[in-house]
């Protein structure tokens, strides 16, 4: 089987169940977890450097306000993709800073002799550090939503 085939494979049998018991839905190389105000995402991305034989992969994660992509992107797109970062409105982060590293990657090769290795790693990221990542980006939204907007009153000086 192809390296990006072994890849499809272990992201649909074993990377995707991790993630819906976490809460997650969607499927291929793209997550998110539900949320009424929030587009909470996981996007894999694979290396242009891959090939038949050997296949790099990360994954992305980000969060934007529902509302901020409706103003900005609604009117083109229904929702954001995980790996496209749309700036300042949106928080990105690749998943190797999340764990401390400046980027994380891995590789499956095509004869997937590693491939429940990797994927314990790839899960064990995912839930350590980019689920808790969104679940913090998404309780500051809702504090900071529930917030009242400050009033500065300028008045005559002297």
């Amino acid at each position: 089987m192809r390296a990006p085939d072994q890849l499809r494979t272990m992201m649909k049998e074993q990377i995707a169940p991790a993630l819906r018991s976490a809460g997650f839905k969607g499927s291929g190389a793209q997550f998110y977890l539900p949320d009424e105000s929030m587009f909470l995402l996981l996007g894999l991305q694979s290396s242009s450097s891959s090939t038949a034989e050997s296949v790099r992969f990360t994954f992305n994660v980000s969060a934007m306000s529902k509302a901020d992509w409706q103003e900005r992107w609604g009117q083109r797109r229904a929702h954001p993709s995980g790996n496209v970062n749309y700036g300042r409105f949106q928080w990105h982060e690749r998943i190797g800073r999340l764990m401390g590293r400046g980027d994380a990657w891995w590789t499956l090769d095509s004869a997937a002799l590693d491939r429940d290795l990797v994927s314990a790693a790839v899960e064990d990221a995912l839930l350590q550090y980019a689920v808790p990542a969104l679940v913090a980006r998404r309780d500051d939204h809702r504090r900071l939503a529930g917030r009242p907007e400050i009033e500065i009153e300028i008045g005559e000086c002297g």
